[in-house]
Order: structure tokens, then sequence, then C-alpha cells
């Protein structure tokens, strides 16, 4: 039902070692800049507890899997995976997290959730919460509510605004559907990603002297207008800052494949070696061009150089 994870040491501990803690709220999708606020928030606010009082830690409360997962048909689509999130919060300077099952969790009133899971089980000394934060059964607590279970020690943050709107994860995503991406990574402060393993294809990619890395979108996933798009790449098991530079397709592959099946295909400028079954970050720095038909694999060879030729110079490579 609850799970406790210690992000400093990557490890899942029991929720009975919770130390003091003061908890950032939501769903987190994206970790987004208005996401950032509530996490920014809930480490000052440790920091400035703890040097007058005990040590206090810095955390989140977030389902293992969002509400949406249950409640709309089809799921709305996720930006980023449980995973991401927490590799996020680490980097933020966030402490512990907090993993809820819905199933379970869902069904408390806001004063059970606040009281026996936020306060006693969770140890949570004062809550973060962005203006419209809802929680307990239905969404039917209010920030009003929660400063009332929490004696007013909570932080409610106003919404982060950019170019007038404000940042929500629906933004991002609506962003991203459209081909956006350099929007959306100013929104998100970092570039729309992907991490999955690559899988075996046809080795068509070869045959043309491009080749290429197949994924597939992570269940569940936002998936970027199909179509041709610069990325960096990344390889998880190298040392941090090791960046590569490639050109992303993705869609059907309609010149080589008849199929409705979506997925990332991905040529690695400069690069040759063997990632099958490997986990291979894809970030998506900018859209080129639509996914196309060509008449012949000559045709589709001299689209693929002059998309290399525009990656290398959005890269300055």
């Amino acid at each position: 039902m609850l799970t406790l994870i210690d992000l400093l040491n990557g490890i899942e501990i029991p929720v009975s070692d919770s130390p003091p803690t003061v908890l950032a709220l939501g769903n987190f999708d994206g970790v987004h800049l208005g996401h950032r606020a509530l996490l920014k928030e809930a480490v000052e606010t440790a920091k400035a507890r703890s040097e007058t009082d005990a040590p206090v830690y810095p955390g989140v409360w977030l389902f293992r899997r969002p509400p949406s997962d249950f409640l709309k048909d089809p799921p709305i689509p996720h930006i980023s995976t449980l995973e991401d999130k927490l590799d996020l919060f680490r980097a933020c300077g966030i402490r512990y997290a907090f993993l809820g099952d819905f199933e379970t969790i869902g069904r408390y009133s806001p004063e059970a959730f606040a009281k026996e899971i936020l306060i006693e089980a969770c140890r949570c000394v004062h809550a973060v919460c962005g203006f419209n934060y809802s929680f307990g059964h239905r969404g039917s607590g209010t920030p009003a509510q929660l400063s009332e279970y929490f004696g007013g020690s909570i932080s409610v943050i106003h919404p982060v605004l950019f170019d007038g709107s404000p940042v929500s994860s629906t933004r991002i995503r609506a962003l991203i559907q459209s081909g956006s991406v350099t929007d959306a990574a100013s929104l998100l402060d970092r570039p729309f990603s992907i991490t999955a393993p690559v899988l075996h294809g046809k080795a068509l990619g070869r045959t043309i002297d491009f080749p290429t890395l197949n994924q597939d979108f992570p269940k569940n996933h936002v998936i970027p207008k199909s179509g041709i798009y610069a990325v960096t790449v990344r390889f998880p098991w190298e040392e941090s800052g090791c960046i590569r530079y490639g050109i992303a397709n993705v869609g059907v592959r309609p010149t080589v494949e008849i199929s409705d099946r979506i997925n990332c295909e991905t040529y690695i400028l400069d690069y040759s070696g063997d990632l099958y079954g490997k986990e291979v970050e894809i970030a998506f720095t900018a859209y080129l061009r639509s996914e196309e038909k060509f008449d012949s694999l000559e045709a589709l060879k001299a689209a693929i150089r002059n998309d290399e030729q525009n990656a290398r110079r959005l890269f300055g490579i």
C-alpha cells in the first residue's frame, strides 16, 4: 500500500523508519517547472526547519500509478515514467519518495489521507502543494482543508507561468503530440526523452548505409507527432555528460514496411556498435520534417542525408 524509497541510496526502506519529512504532493508527470517550484519549496523548508529543530528531510508523496490510469478510458498518456520521476526528484535535492497504491489509498477520505497517511505514516510535518491540488476520495480535498489538518503548516504554490500561461502537464503533453518538442523542453527545463531497450528490427537501415536502433515507447507513454527529429542520445551505463547526436523517425516507416505500430527508429551520427537489448535514452531536440513515403530507397537515402546535414547544423557538429 505504501512504499518508501531512499533516493540518496536508491533503496527501499521500511516506512516505519521514515524520519520527519516536508512533503511535496502531486503526480509530478514530467517533473516540469511548476513541479520544480514545489520541490524547491520542500527542500528549502526542510533545511530551514532543520536549522532550528531536529533534522527534517525533503520528500515527495505520489501514487505509484496516477489516478488517471484507473479513472480515464483510455488513460492519459504519461510524459515520464516512475523511474524518470525518481531520478529527477533526486537531482532536485529530494531525499525520500513515498509511493502509494491508488487502488487502496484512493478510497481514503481527505481527512483520513492527511492524518493517517501523510502525518502518521509519512511523519510529514509540513506539506507543499499546488494551488489546485486535490486529494482523498474522488479528489474532494482542497488546499484549505489540507491546511486545517496540518494546523496551517503547509505551503501552497501559485501557478508558474511561461509566456503568460500556466505550466502544466496537459500543456506539455499537447506540445509533444503536436511535434513542438522545443517548446515542450522550455516548460520541462530539459528535452522530452524516452529510455527504452533496443529491439531487433529487420536491419533494413544497414542495407541503405544508415544503421538504426529500434525502440518501442513505454506503455501508456505520450508519443510525439510522427516525423523526423534531431535528437541527442545517451547510454546510461556511460559516465554522465557523454552525449551523442542523431536523427530519429517516429512513425510507421511507410517506405520500407506496412505497419500501424508506431515506434522510434534512431540513426546515431558517427557511431557504430551493437546496442541490442541495452537501455538507451533518446531526447527530442527539434522537429525536422514530417514522415513521408518515398518512391524508392534511393529517394529515402537522399532524404536521410539531408536530415543528417540539418541535424549537424542544428547541433553545430
